[in-house]
């Protein structure tokens, strides 16, 4: 059974037919089909960087946060992050009853240091991510290291920010569900208003709109705090709070 999220396709005819391109409800081809897709691409990135006017700050979506675990393995300190890690959210953290102190952020080069200055094995106190190598398919993959070696299997908890993919296929569907598509739809439709009318229309003030609604419901559903890890084959865990974005931070 479909759902109520609009496809790639759905989004890229209407922009389409907008412009004046083709028939409503009829799909581009060739250079339109490109140039429709194009538009799209736009829209999404804008919507992917909101700002929220009441507080004048960038707003994160709750559904670009994902929760992992990583599980160590003994003697192994680096280790390969998901093929869309982006940023991290939430520090590396040991279970809350395994007795272990917090681990602490550090520079890959100090962890380099470290690891020339004493050779040990022990659960990790130190942890750094680095870039890892870039791929034109991908785009850049990121690791972990950890200092100490670890000596066993720890299962460190954290979470991070996806960086969603460029959408392909006709029925590729956005990220955030059926209420973020249709924002998603608005602000491709003010892209195209922009780029081909020449003018700040309906849709450019019914994306800003529909963006600032969005980021109400999206801030209802985020705990003050983060509560336990709800998978119940995960110990129960205790999470420290998002880490900070700053202005420098290229978030999409």
């Amino acid at each position: 059974m479909s759902d109520l999220r609009l496809t790639f396709s759905d989004v890229y005819t209407q922009v389409s037919s907008f412009i004046g391109w083709t028939a409503p409800g009829t799909a581009p081809t060739g250079t339109n089909l490109s140039n429709a897709k194009n538009v799209v691409h736009r829209g999404y990135r804008r919507f992917l960087r909101p700002v929220n006017i009441r507080t004048g700050k960038r707003h994160i979506w709750s559904f670009l946060e994902q929760w992992e675990v990583l599980n160590t393995e003994s003697g192994k300190w680096l280790y390969t992050l998901p093929k869309d890690f982006h940023t991290l959210r939430c520090p590396f953290k040991h279970e809350v009853d395994s007795g272990y102190p917090s681990m602490k952020s550090t520079s890959f080069n100090s962890l380099l240091q470290k690891r020339a200055g004493q050779e040990s094995t022990s659960f990790p106190h130190f942890y750094a991510i680095r870039a890892q190598k870039y791929s034109e398919e991908i785009g850049t993959i990121y690791e972990v290291g950890f200092f100490e070696t670890p000596n066993a299997n720890y299962r460190l908890n954290y979470s991070y920010l996806i960086r969603p993919q460029k959408l392909d296929s006709a029925t590729d569907v956005f990220v955030g569900g059926d209420l973020a598509s249709e924002v998603i739809l608005e602000h491709c439709l003010a892209i195209a208003e922009q780029e081909y009318d020449d003018t700040l229309g309906i849709h450019t003030q019914m994306a800003q709109e529909l963006t600032q609604q969005l980021i109400l419901n999206d801030e209802s559903t985020i705990p003050n705090s983060v509560g336990p890890n709800i998978d119940t084959s995960v110990k129960t865990v205790s999470f420290e709070r998002p880490l900070p974005l700053t202005e420098t931070d290229n978030i999409y």
